[in-house]
């Protein structure tokens, strides 16, 4: 488990490191005005996504493990390209992206819908080691073509960016097709109707929360490019791209969680294994936080330019919102992971609340500022939430989460499972 905890975490630094380093040369090269409008466009790639991943992404990972793929793989695909054809128009029909983009929309999330298909397939079955595989592989190819254009070929158009993606995205697809290939053969009894109706009641249920999710983490930055600008939004979501590497322990740490707990039944593992994890994820969170405070502006004003000299700021009022998410993303999978996805909901919908209660008034008050304060009380009216759904739930009390003599020995326990 260590060392698939550890393969998690590396292949997701390797990707926040290529995305941050997409980000410092797309701020410096292109100016904020054009990180504004990349931001808007994987922005709408994340939408698109969570209507694919309704039977491409949580349900595939929860049945994946005792189901056909052949039958399972059929209905995602089919699926995941449909609405990615039609979320993309009608993001555009809204004038949520421009329809300039939409064509560059579709070429990245179609390809991308596909993968996600793979990776939650391979989580379920605990393939892990090639999940990361295929992290790697997109991460490498899509930093590579940036840098070789921008850097090697001097080409300063915002295309090269959304170019990449596409090739980067296509790359592990095909790579990915190979690892499904060589999964061993599992026969289900069920029919492709049957399995049809329960991915698509498992996976709306999920996706309704990360629906609601999406809304919790993105509202803000509508609100601030109709307001403040696409450069301001530039601004924020270097700012907020920054602060979220910080999240790459919990999300490895919460990735393998998932395989663990949709491939077992025993209820005080679940109950455990859950609290022990949320220790992990708060611990090395706090200690990666720490680091990020540190950092002097000059720091970010020297590698993005002087329009960015306002992100120490921003994360100063962000920062108590990465240790929220760090506990609540643990919680969030028990749930999921355990077909209690309706709580996840719930939780959600208080942070939309608290989001359209608080969103509009901050930023408009204190500007982007504001926008990071908004985050911080929405994540932490959900973690509220479904901290106490999972006291009543598993029967674990408020002392099991306070730090023990015997946590170190837990972790090793843990960590052989």
């Amino acid at each position: 488990m260590l060392t698939k905890i550890v393969g998690t975490v590396f292949s997701r630094t390797f990707a926040s490191v290529s995305n941050f380093l997409i980000v410092v040369l797309t701020a410096k090269h292109l100016g904020a005005a054009a990180r504004g409008e990349i931001s808007l466009v994987i922005l709408s790639v994340s939408i698109v996504a969570l209507f694919q991943a309704i039977a491409g992404g949580p349900s595939l990972t929860y049945y994946s493990a005792n189901h056909s793929l052949k039958k399972l793989v059929a209905i995602s695909v089919s699926w995941s390209l449909f609405v990615g054809v039609v979320v993309s128009v009608l993001l555009g029909s809204l004038d949520l992206i421009s329809w300039d983009l939409v064509g560059f929309l579709l070429l990245i999330s179609l390809p991308q819908g596909v993968l996600l298909i793979f990776q939650s397939i391979l989580i379920g079955r605990q393939k892990i080691v090639l999940y990361n595989m295929l992290e790697l592989i997109r991460s490498s190819f899509l930093v590579g073509i940036i840098l070789v254009l921008i850097l090697g070929a001097g080409v300063k158009t915002v295309s090269v960016v959304y170019y990449a993606y596409v090739a980067a995205n296509i790359s592990a697809v095909l790579l990915g097709a190979y690892f499904i290939v060589k999964l061993p053969v599992i026969a289900s009894e069920w029919t492709s109707l049957r399995l049809a109706k329960e991915m698509f009641r498992f996976g709306f249920q999920v996706q309704l929360n990360n629906i609601s999710q999406m809304f919790n983490y993105r509202f803000v930055y509508f609100v601030i490019e109709k307001w403040k600008g696409l450069e301001v939004l530039g601004v924020f979501s270097v700012a907020i791209s920054i602060a979220e590497t910080v999240w790459i322990v919990s999300k490895s740490i919460a990735t393998y969680q998932t395989s663990i707990l949709v491939n077992t039944k025993d209820l005080i593992r679940q109950r455990t294994s859950t609290i022990s994890f949320s220790k992990m994820s708060l611990f090395f969170t706090i200690m990666a936080v720490s680091v990020l405070l540190i950092l002097p502006s000059s720091l970010f004003t020297w590698l993005f330019g002087d329009e960015f000299s306002q992100i120490k700021e921003i994360n100063y009022f962000f920062f108590p919102a990465i240790i929220f998410l760090a506990f609540f993303s643990i919680l969030n999978h028990y749930f999921y992971s355990t077909d209690r996805n309706v709580i996840n909901i719930y939780g959600a919908l208080v942070g939309n609340l608290i989001t359209l209660l608080l969103a509009i008034y901050l930023i408009e008050r204190y500007g982007l500022v504001g926008a990071a304060l908004t985050y911080s009380f929405s994540f932490l009216g959900m973690l509220f939430y479904l901290f106490f759904k999972f006291l009543v739930i598993s029967g674990a009390t408020f002392r099991d989460f306070l730090p023990r003599m015997d946590d170190v020995q837990k972790f090793k326990k843990l960590l052989k499972f």
